[in-house]
Parts: structure tokens; C-alpha cells; sequence
């Protein structure tokens, strides 16, 4: 559920987008490229 609400700690962004921005700028850092997984079930 956090993942995707905007937090304010991350410029009210979501924490997948912080991270994929994270990934373009060091990407050596990461093992995995990150993806968003599917949303809620309605």
C-alpha cells in the first residue's frame, strides 16, 4: 500500500519511482533493475 501512495520524505514521490530515479544515477549499486508490481485487487 505504500508503495504506492507519494511520500513526502521522497519530494511526494512514489517509493518505486525514488528508486527507479536511485537506479538510473548509480545503477552499480543495484543487482536487480527495479520494476513496479502489479496494483491493488478490485
Amino acid at each position: 500500500y505504500n508503495h504506492q501512495l507519494p511520500q513526502s520524505a521522497l519530494h511526494s514521490k512514489t517509493p518505486m519511482q525514488a528508486m527507479k530515479q536511485w537506479h538510473q544515477t548509480h545503477p552499480e549499486l543495484f543487482n536487480k533493475r527495479p520494476y513496479d508490481r502489479p496494483g491493488c485487487n478490485n
